[in-house]
């Protein structure tokens, strides 16, 4: 007889006779699961020595990243509540977390005080396993119980109505799967006797029980912890609560083991601690806490009358590309980028404010509408003297330049202005190399044609202007800053260049409505505020 994949609570001795027997939730095979069914001595956990050795199977020094499949293209979701960034993928119909939720904030969701730990009360093994939560913290239940249209009353020893959707602790647009959507999962990556196998990261479970992870859902046997406090199955188990109670004490829950290649619904205790997984909303394809898996025709449709400050900077990216990433050390901001012929660029917007490290920046710089959440989608707009950072040219022991209104600097040459160090403010032959690498075509007017299409970002852009973004450069139509205030969201995108072209005007290049797929050179007053992206030669 097959032995029932049941978790629960350790040793019988831990347990003093509480123990329930494994419950399958597929009422299409209650006859296996009938006979799966075993006595709770054959169900406990090993014994502590034998714990010991399937621990040895584990390693807390391998990162979180390096579990996750490597031929996958995963989206990225941030949340928004601590900033927290986690793999995605779509499987079948819907979009999952690849990794394990590590929320931790008892302040804003009271439901986690006391109800979430990371294995063996380690936080650092937080950050590459996630946190292990009771039922209770998983479904918010402090959250149910003061809903003023309905008041539910959740957690162990008590029986409520959950909602056709629980948000739990998951992140914005996003909710905690209930067991017909795990079903769903199931089926999808080939039913119940195989999953587990598809399911299972490729590394860390013991005995020869890592999994194809073909989809990538890279499920870690993180373990759980009982109700005495005492940790398990670490590099044996993977316990993923569902959103579904079954009775006043028990709750539903998704199941892998080393040995098996299955996967099991099964049921337990609530106040035991086991993993969380999200699932995203299905009306809500990307959320203000989401991803990078945007290709869908339906986000595209939806965001053709200009950008929404509810979607994230990456939402906007080519998901196709594979983007290197950079971090700015002067505030540990990163971005993305994208190499582009010979060139490596940004594929953001520059967001650095800091202006008392860079006093160029004093004054000299907005987030679009003065909110600040704003420059977190389109990055900051900069005055002309900020971006090529007037004040340390003016300072520049071995050759000062004036570079403020009514004084011409001359040629800059190279500058790095305020990108991050390393990288540099593009001149107007910087541009130009850009342009001719995506086939932009120099016309009689200056005008590089098709280079917009090939650089605007897929989504966006205002009257159907979206581009091709068949390089990964995302160029947003983030507007600019006047005397007059902000302008030109959804149909402008402007940059900076490092080239003046006279005493109160600097170059800029932009494309000027959404419906222009060239990129042109323009003139503009130093005061005005547009967009930075930085640039270096590709090694």
């Amino acid at each position: 007889m097959r032995k029932a994949l049941r978790v629960v609570l350790g040793m019988a001795a831990l347990f003093v006779g509480a123990c329930s027997n494994t419950v399958s939730l597929d009422d299409e095979e209650v006859g296996e699961d009938v006979e799966d069914k075993v006595s709770s001595s054959d169900t406990q956990r090993s014994s502590s020595s034998s714990q010991n050795e399937l621990k040895d199977a584990w390693s807390w020094d391998v990162p979180r990243e390096s579990r996750l499949n490597p031929k996958i293209t995963y989206g990225t979701l941030t949340d928004l509540r601590d900033g927290k960034k986690y793999k995605t993928v779509k499987i079948g119909s819907q979009t999952w977390m690849a990794e394990n939720l590590n929320f931790v904030d008892s302040v804003a969701v009271p439901s986690l005080k006391g109800k979430s730990w990371c294995y063996d009360n380690k936080a650092e093994n937080c950050a590459v396993t996630g946190r292990l939560y009771t039922w209770a913290a998983a479904i918010d239940s402090v959250k149910l119980a003061t809903d003023a249209d309905n008041p539910q009353d959740c957690g162990y020893g008590k029986n409520c109505k959950l909602p056709a959707s629980v948000q739990g602790i998951c992140p914005k647009g996003w909710h905690l799967p209930n067991k017909l959507e795990w079903n769903t999962l199931i089926s999808a990556v080939g039913g119940k006797k195989t999953a587990g196998s598809a399911l299972k990261s490729q590394t860390g479970w013991f005995g020869g029980g890592n999994g194809t992870d073909s989809l990538g859902f890279s499920a870690l046997p993180a373990g759980l912890r009982d109700l005495n406090g005492n940790f398990y199955d670490v590099g044996v188990g993977s316990y993923i609560w569902s959103a579904t109670l079954l009775s006043s004490h028990e709750a539903a829950y998704m199941n892998l083991y080393y040995g098996h290649k299955s996967a099991l619904q099964n049921s337990d205790y609530s106040y035991v601690g086991f993993s969380v997984r999200c699932l995203q909303n299905p009306d809500d394809p990307i959320s203000s806490s989401s991803s990078e898996n945007v290709s869908s025709s339906s986000i595209r449709s939806s965001s053709s009358v200009g950008p929404s400050w509810d979607l994230p900077k990456e939402a906007y990216l080519n998901s196709e590309i594979n983007y290197e990433t950079i971090t700015d050390d002067r505030d540990g901001k990163t971005y993305k980028i994208v190499k582009i012929g010979e060139q490596w660029w940004m594929a953001e917007n520059l967001n650095y404010a800091d202006s008392v490290a860079t006093p160029s920046l004093k004054g000299g710089s907005w987030c679009y509408n003065d909110l600040e959440e704003n420059c977190e989608v389109a990055g900051r707009l900069y005055t002309w003297t900020a971006a090529i950072d007037s004040v340390k040219l003016a300072t520049d022991a071995d050759n000062p330049r004036d570079c403020g209104r009514y004084h011409n600097c001359g040629y800059l040459g190279r500058i790095q202005g305020i990108c991050p160090d390393g990288w540099y403010l593009p001149r107007d032959g910087d541009w130009e190399t850009l342009f001719e690498a995506v086939g932009g075509k120099l016309e009689m007017t200056g005008n590089y044609a098709n280079a917009g299409k090939a650089l605007k970002s897929q989504l966006g852009w205002s009257n159907k202007g979206n581009g091709s973004d068949a390089y990964g450069f995302a160029a947003l139509p983030t507007g600019r800053r006047n005397g007059y205030g902000f302008e030109s969201i959804g149909s402008r995108a402007s940059y900076w260049t490092a080239t003046q072209s006279s005493t109160v005007q600097a170059d800029y290049e932009g494309l000027v409505s959404a419906s222009n797929d060239a990129f042109s050179f323009y003139s503009e007053f130093i005061e005005v505020a547009f967009s930075v992206r930085c640039f270096k030669d590709a090694d």
